[in-house]
């Protein structure tokens, strides 16, 4: 037999075996998604309260209100992410020592959805969450024994936070030494991601390959040294042995993270295979491992750590071609083989990290440079040689303590001078697709891999066009896109010309942790390749408008700053009043300010800027938060209102929406940007079947995801962030909003 049939043709014999696997593969993560869908919290549960009984599973984090932990839930028989705040009276951290019964209200994970943005409840889906929510009460707390391996991690975090060290190098070592990120703050992960070493920090294949080798090389010379060990087995495996056990030590002292156990695996296949096959082969351990890591766990490929790792892994691979005779090489003949390797996979990793961040640091390489062997090759082995030698001599695990957290102090000072030095250096270029990706690495593969030669070189020059050019059709003068972007319970919106962007307000700001400006709006304009903001207007000073405004502003400078309520607005430049009457032309699309006028109303709601946007025939209506009063207002000016979309006043909110205000408009398209089962109930159902009753179609960020839609004379076009992807998570949004 030739081949296997199919009613297209004969698919080939050496196709044949891979069609199968991949076939097997994809009905592996789809039952194994399905099965951890099913798991989690029941519809029917959301939004109530019920009492859950467990224990907490890692370190709780700090919060500005409270505390943030993993907690096990009994009865769902799975991990819960639940929030404690301070109002309920609760000051310490969750104990490890305690079998809780929480008082809790939960909700299936669920994350906001935008255009080419991190996907938070794919996340939650692949790290096993059943639900999140926070509790109400605690009901009780029973004595419990936790784990030998909770105990002992536990203990661990308590003698590094009593050493005499800096925060920054205790936090630090916390994360490198038990995978432990909840000491760490704001301002250092800010310096870590400008730098672009935050892969240091993390308990990641990096850090286990290291001590793994090392570990490796100490026991293959003991065991030579010795020489009585010989008998028994080659030095070589006792190194492979006690490299695989300090490993499986280091994985689980760090908590066994989908992370690690991926790092793990990847040892345990290279180690293997030198034990059966004596040698080591780098590309098909890196094949092998691939395949067990996701036969264990399919759905790790919804992160992208999965993805960096052995995409990092291939490209050293690729670029270490040639690396085995570098052991004839003098010894700064290897440091410069070092240097170069890295720098290969620098630039051969440019793609990656522009495609998932829409940025990249351009002074990363020589700050890598500096930072990798410093903390692989000094602070880390440092440190885990004081938990080692811990049992034996808390002296002496002290001082090496001591020396790991002065390496680290080092490493901080430098990052932070680095990035002063080249502040704002950074490459922007956001919204590529995968397609381009692709040809992207391939290309660079070409130029700085490939034996020399001018088609070759000029191939790979080709290939990387596709991601620096833009991507979609650019507007033409007289067309405006508009993307009113999920921030959950809050408004911002982006208004785009041929030339020139307006970020109508912020979203919110509700920790430090969390800037829906810097992490969500930021990001949407580097999605566009925005490199400048004309204008930011604020309709008012309300937290979930205005409270991404500094953080915004760090990202994107505006040229012009405008608000209903200037002088409520904190913690960012001054912004001039916008009155009624104030109108300007960009591109051929018209703007102009309705409200409010010089006769305002007391309250900030009804103050805030009411901007009307026109493109050809067809108009937008931002409404803000006014409210009932200042509707009507506005429906008895004598102003045209008349628009085909109206950015719902207020949410959605039972005091706005009035008819007077839907009759003087007319929209044939409504949006409310709210927060998934907000507090609020925003959108009111009374609201929404007043749009009902007119024949007004309406949509709601919470369930859709961002909406974006491009005006111009030829009439309106509508894109959902739903409709993007049609992923098992979010089948059943996608089947109402998408399938028509």
């Amino acid at each position: 037999m030739d081949g296997f049939s199919t009613n297209k043709g004969i698919i080939p014999p050496r196709w044949l075996w891979p069609t199968i696997l991949l076939l097997v593969a994809a009905i592996w993560f789809a039952w194994c998604c399905q099965r951890a869908i099913a798991g989690w919290l029941p519809a029917a549960d959301e939004g109530r309260e019920i009492t859950v009984t467990g224990h907490v599973l890692d370190f709780p984090r700090r919060t500005e209100r409270g505390w943030q932990f993993d907690f096990h839930a009994e009865e769902l028989g799975g991990k819960l992410r639940l929030s404690v705040f301070e109002e309920t009276g609760w000051d310490a951290a969750p104990s490890f020592s305690c079998r809780y019964r929480f008082s809790v209200k939960l909700r299936r994970p669920r994350g906001l959805l935008n255009f080419g943005q991190f996907d938070y409840q794919a996340w939650l889906l692949q790290a096993g969450y059943r639900a999140t929510g926070y509790v109400k009460a605690v009901a009780g707390c029973e004595p419990l024994q936790p784990a030998v391996l909770l105990r002992s991690r536990a203990w661990l975090a308590t003698w590094i936070r009593s050493a005499p060290l800096s925060e920054r190098a205790s936090s630090t070592l916390l994360g490198l030494l038990i995978g432990s990120y909840a000491d760490i703050d704001v301002q250092q992960w800010q310096v870590l991601r400008d730098s672009g070493t935050i892969h240091l920090l993390s308990v990641s294949g990096l850090h286990i390959v290291l001590v793994a080798a090392l570990v490796h090389l100490l026991a293959s010379w003991l065991a030579r040294l010795l020489v009585w060990p010989l008998h028994l087995m080659p030095a070589a495996h006792w190194g492979c042995h006690a490299s695989l056990v300090l490993a499986t030590a280091y994985a689980l002292l760090a908590g066994f993270s989908v992370a690690t156990q991926r790092s793990l695996v990847m040892v345990a296949v290279a180690v293997l295979q030198q034990l059966v096959y004596g040698r080591f082969r780098f590309g098909t351990a890196l094949l092998v491992s691939l395949v067990a890591v996701y036969a264990l766990n399919p759905l790790s490929i919804l992160s992208s750590g999965f993805w960096f790792s052995f995409v990092a892994t291939a490209v050293l691979l690729l670029a270490s071609h040639g690396w085995r005779h570098a052991q004839r090489l003098g010894f700064w003949q290897q440091c410069l083989s070092g240097l170069r390797l890295q720098g290969l996979l620098f630039v051969l990793m440019a793609p990656v990290l522009l495609f998932v961040y829409g940025r990249m640091p351009l002074l990363s390489l020589p700050l890598n440079l500096l930072a990798v062997p410093w903390v692989s090759f000094v602070s880390l082995p440092a440190g885990f040689a004081a938990v080692l030698v811990l049992p034996l001599s808390t002296t002496l695990a002290g001082w090496l303590l001591q020396l790991s957290g002065w390496t680290l102090d080092l490493y901080w000072q430098v990052m932070q001078w680095g990035i002063g030095l080249g502040e704002h250096w950074q490459w922007s270029l956001g919204g590529a697709g995968w397609a381009a990706l692709c040809l992207a690495m391939m290309g660079l593969y070409l130029l700085c891999l490939a034996p020399s030669g001018l088609p070759l070189r000029l191939a790979g020059c080709l290939l990387c066009l596709p991601m620096l050019l833009p991507r979609g059709i650019g507007l033409s003068p007289g067309e405006v896109e508009v993307t009113v972007l999920d921030v959950g319970q809050g408004l911002s919106v982006i208004v785009r010309t041929a030339r020139h962007v307006l970020v109508y307000d912020t979203g919110d700001r509700s920790s430090e942790r969390f800037d829906a400006g810097r992490d969500i709006v930021a990001p949407a304009l580097r999605q566009q390749r925005v490199a400048g903001l004309d204008m930011l207007l604020l309709s008012h000073a309300d937290s979930d408008h205005a409270g991404g405004a500094a953080g915004l502003l760090q990202e994107y400078p505006a040229r012009q700053l405008w608000s209903g309520t200037p002088e409520s607005l904190q913690g960012v430049p001054p912004f001039l009043p916008c009155r009624a009457g104030m109108h300007w032309r960009w591109d051929g699309v018209s703007f102009r300010i309705l409200h409010p006028d010089s006769g305002t109303l007391p309250d900030d709601n009804n103050r805030s800027c009411v901007l009307q946007v026109e493109a050809g025939e067809q108009r937008l209506l931002l409404a803000g938060d006014i409210e009932q009063r200042a509707e009507q207002q506005l429906a008895m000016a004598g102003i045209d209102l008349r628009a085909d979309v109206l950015l719902m006043p207020h949410h959605g909110s039972k005091t706005s929406s009035s008819p007077a205000l839907l009759s003087a408009v007319r929209p044939s398209l409504a949006i409310a940007s709210a927060g998934y089962r907000n507090r609020f109930h925003h959108p009111a159902v009374q609201v929404t079947g007043r749009y009902e009753i007119q024949g007004i179609r309406w949509l709601n960020t919470a369930e859709t995801g961002a909406i974006r839609l491009r005006l111009s004379a030829a009439g309106m076009e509508q894109t959902l962030a739903l409709c993007q992807a049609p992923v098992p998570w979010r089948w059943a949004r996608y089947r109402q909003y998408c399938r028509h």
